[in-house]
């Protein structure tokens, strides 16, 4: 005769509850033994949405302040006789540059957890240093 009372403890993090009974194959009538795992709790420190629309609008506005830096930046180098189209290009990619920047800046102040991932923080400074180096290129021609 075997004992049906004998059931493993819970794991860590577990409790059981049992819901009514099911038949065996032999006919027997055994309690139905249900499992539920805790739920970790959500994290308070994550971002919320609103943080990644005022962090968008952020974005926005520093683009919009970039844009008209790198004209200034195209007047600039055309008074200092360079070629107009030597320097659009420097201007081109002088926002490019800031732009990253402040993309690198903005993730790092609201959710400076993505910016420890490899897959997103390595892209961003390559990004940064080719278009510092198109920069330069630009400017020197």
């Amino acid at each position: 005769m075997s004992n049906n009372s004998f059931s493993l403890p819970p794991l860590v993090g577990e409790t059981n509850s049992t819901h009514g009974t099911t038949n065996n194959h032999y006919g027997q009538s055994a309690p139905q033994i249900v499992t539920h795992a805790n739920v970790p709790a959500v994290d308070a420190t994550a971002p919320s949405s609103k943080d990644y629309i005022f962090a968008g609008a952020i974005l926005l506005v520093l683009a919009i302040v970039f844009f008209f830096t790198a004209q200034q930046f195209s007047n600039h180098l055309v008074k200092k006789k360079h070629k107009p189209s030597s320097a659009n290009n420097a201007s081109i990619w002088l926002f490019f540059l800031l732009f990253d920047i402040s993309v690198i800046a903005v993730i790092g102040i609201f959710d400076a957890g993505i910016l420890s991932l490899l897959q997103v923080s390595i892209p961003l400074a390559v990004l940064a240093l080719v278009f510092f180096t198109l920069l330069i290129m630009a400017t020197r021609r």
